[in-house]
């Protein structure tokens, strides 16, 4: 069960298991492949370009995996330019999946007290979501307390 939000942090709609079935028809376990064919801009996946929606879900109902995709390839009943751009795209489409996988296999100490928001060096931290192409987290920062503390010393 996942809350998934269509614009900013309002308006959140629960997708369950039934839910993702009733509107893709496969598995959810299968989102990993469908996200790794046609990408998804708000998770930073690529996918294969060129390949949309309406491609990755029909492939993925079809073969279920990228890789029975590709096992496959050349006997798809799709366009030739859907096949090619497979064909060109295979690496990306194999990275767009290992990107679209949730690492589940991981012993993390974790405290979350430590991870409470505290004083900040605003701009490195702006500098660093620019790096990292992280541009709408940006835009939800919250204004540095030491920012605003040392800007008040000029004064």
């Amino acid at each position: 069960t996942v809350l998934n939000f269509k614009k900013g942090l309002k308006d959140g709609e629960i997708i369950d298991e039934e839910k993702l079935k009733s509107i893709y028809v496969f598995a959810p376990i299968n989102m990993i492949d469908f996200k790794a064919l046609c990408g998804d801009s708000s998770d930073n996946i690529p996918g294969v370009a060129g390949i949309g929606e309406k491609t990755a879900l029909k492939l993925i109902q079809e073969y279920t995996t990228v890789e029975n995709i590709y096992a496959n390839v050349d006997t798809i009943a799709l366009a030739k330019s859907v096949v090619h751009k497979l064909h060109l795209q295979k690496a990306m489409a194999e990275l767009s999946k290992k990107l679209a996988t949730i690492k589940t296999d991981l012993t993390l100490k974790f405290d979350i007290a430590s991870a409470k928001l505290h004083d900040f060096d605003e701009a490195k931290v702006v500098k660093e979501f620019e790096k990292l192409g992280f541009q709408s987290l940006i835009k939800r920062l919250p204004k540095s307390t030491r920012m605003a503390t040392e800007n008040q010393k000029l004064f």
